[in-house]
């Protein structure tokens, strides 16, 4: 099933105006309240994506045929997209007040989604969905570009460097894509030998590549990005997740260069060579390890601020310079205050003020 902008717009257009009503709204605390939102995995193999609030209480819950991953709203909250856990076969639209289904993308023949995408405006003021796919049978990396006012058109497939792209955030009019290098068949990696990882700059307006920088490390993946809108830092994973001295939070930013984050405090082979989401908040980074059970904070500078042991901890974002952190047995935390949720989170959150 495919939507046209229109069709969304009239569907989403009584929650839009509810929710601005509440925009100005306040938590139990007095501070501004949130809405946080995700992909869940819950009993006997059913996935979905929801919305909670700053308390952890449920907000709504939207089922979906298979896991999820990445999950983005649009600037004026009217749509939101999750996208299907690589090797996906659809994005899944919809309505971020209520969680109102909005009907699915399906993935172009030949191709699969990598799990990430975002929301865009282009210059003519029109709203574009931005996805990572790649072809089944050589995981060369490719950007699906769409256009809201008509989802009923194929989206635009753009060839960009690399194979397996992952995640992309979008920063200085550039959108920035995480390649990873490997390629795989289903979630099998064929090449962790030898490959190639690294960051493409990518401008959308001409739709071409401004330059590809290679990762640090022959044998680091990079998969996961945020932002402090100049520095961007960047969560490494390995081919076969284990304990390793190699440092797995890197940051970037021209002409520096790459600037390695110092070793945590519990030391990087607690992170079991897997950063699975990075969040940036106003004076702190923060990676998250399911595999270690286990998250670290850093300062801009890359020094380490204290190590936390948490079960299947994995989601992790900044909301108005706050970071929060969820994980895969229902915890949310902020500020190393552990909230329950009910919510068995998957690898990706993002959230606004309500």
């Amino acid at each position: 099933m495919q939507l046209k902008r229109r069709e969304f717009i009239k569907l989403s257009g009584t929650s839009l105006a509810a929710l601005q009503l509440g925009a100005c709204s306040l938590g139990e605390f007095g501070e501004p309240a949130l809405r946080l939102y995700g992909g869940f995995r819950s009993y006997g193999n059913t996935y979905g994506a929801a919305c909670i609030d700053q308390r952890g209480d449920l907000v709504w819950k939207l089922d979906t045929p298979a896991r999820v991953h990445e999950l983005c709203l649009s600037d004026d909250l009217s749509v939101g997209a999750v996208v299907a856990r690589r090797p996906g076969k659809f994005i899944q639209l919809f309505s971020p007040a209520d969680g109102k289904d909005l009907g699915q993308i399906v993935v172009p023949e030949g191709l699969i989604f990598e799990g990430h995408a975002l929301f865009q405006i282009n210059k003519e003021g029109q709203d574009e969905l931005w996805a990572t796919a790649s072809p089944i049978e050589t995981s060369e990396s490719i950007l699906l570009r769409y256009r809201l006012a008509d989802l009923s058109l194929p989206p635009k497939q753009i060839s960009i460097a690399g194979l397996g792209p992952h995640q992309m955030l979008s920063i200085s009019n550039q959108i920035v894509i995480a390649v990873g290098g490997w390629q795989s068949v289903g979630r099998t990696i064929l090449n962790a030998d030898n490959f190639e990882s690294g960051l493409v700059f990518f401008d959308p307006e001409v739709s071409s590549i401004s330059s590809f920088v290679p990762a640090p490390g022959s044998n680091l993946s990079a998969r996961h990005l945020d932002s402090d809108g100049e520095t961007l830092w960047v969560g490494m994973q390995l081919a076969d997740p284990a304990p390793t001295q190699d440092a797995l939070l890197y940051s970037y930013s021209a002409p520096k260069g790459w600037k390695v984050a110092d070793e945590p405090k519990s030391g990087w082979p607690s992170f079991n060579g897997y950063i699975a989401s990075v969040a940036v908040s106003d004076a702190e980074v923060v990676a998250t390890s399911p595999q270690g059970h286990i998250y670290g904070r850093w300062d801009h500078l890359g020094q380490p601020i204290e190590s936390v042991h948490s079960l299947d901890i994995s989601a992790a974002t900044s909301v108005d310079g706050n970071w929060w952190l969820s994980s895969g047995v229902g915890e949310v935390s902020r500020a190393g205050k552990n909230i329950p949720s009910g919510i068995f989170w998957d690898n990706h959150w993002v959230g606004h003020s309500a």
